[in-house]
Parts: structure tokens; C-alpha cells; sequence
């Protein structure tokens, strides 16, 4: 995923223009944002526009990403630990899964370990 570690890259380099913009206040200015991006998502999907479909997907990864980088910086979260934490977590669920386990299982067992 070349493509994600550049646009990560994109990112760290906002994230620099953020400190002085006046604009910024914090992660919030990202998190209401994906809301907004994510009902953009859903108000293109019946319409069948796959370029436009893409780039609104583009920009909630975008607004994620920018989130996170600001969280870094105001709550000492790790891009790289949240992206460790996600694999384990969905590889246990999809492991589950895939070995005929139920969600409700799945579930039962991530909250045992």
C-alpha cells in the first residue's frame, strides 16, 4: 500500500501547515468533518458515479488521516500503533469468522482476552 504511505506523507505535510494556520483548532476541525464527508458518501452512492463515489471516500480517509495526525499531537496517539491495534483486532474477528464462529461469539471472545 505505497499509495497509503504517500498520502500519509501528504498528511504529515498539513498537518506542519496546521500549527500556524488560524483556521485550525484542533482535531475537532477533522472529526466534524467526517461526518459531514461520510454523508456525502451516502448521498452519492444510489446516483452510480464512481469518480465522484471515489473521491468522497478520498476525503474521509483524508479528513481520518488529519484526525489522527492532530490526535498525535494533542493525545500522543500513534498512527502506527491505531493501524497495529486495527489489524489484530479485525484479523481475531475475520479469523473468527472464517472458522464458522457467529459475531456474538467472536465478540464474546475478544472481550475474554
Amino acid at each position: 500500500m505505497a499509495d497509503l504511505s504517500k498520502l500519509i506523507d501528504v498528511a504529515k505535510r498539513k498537518r506542519e501547515f496546521d500549527k500556524s494556520n488560524p483556521w485550525y483548532v484542533g482535531p475537532e476541525s477533522y472529526l466534524n468533518e467526517i461526518s459531514k464527508e461520510v454523508d456525502e458518501v451516502l448521498e452519492t452512492l444510489p446516483k452510480g458515479d464512481l469518480p465522484h463515489l471515489e473521491e468522497e471516500l478520498g476525503d474521509v480517509i483524508w479528513d481520518t488521516l488529519n484526525a489522527i495526525l492532530a490526535l498525535e499531537h494533542s493525545h500522543n496517539v500513534d498512527i502506527h500503533s491505531i493501524l497495529q491495534r486495527t489489524t489484530d483486532k479485525y484479523t481475531f474477528r475475520i479469523d473468527g469468522l472464517e472458522q464458522g464462529l457467529s459475531w456474538q461469539e467472536v465478540k464474546q471472545q475478544e472481550k475474554s482476552t
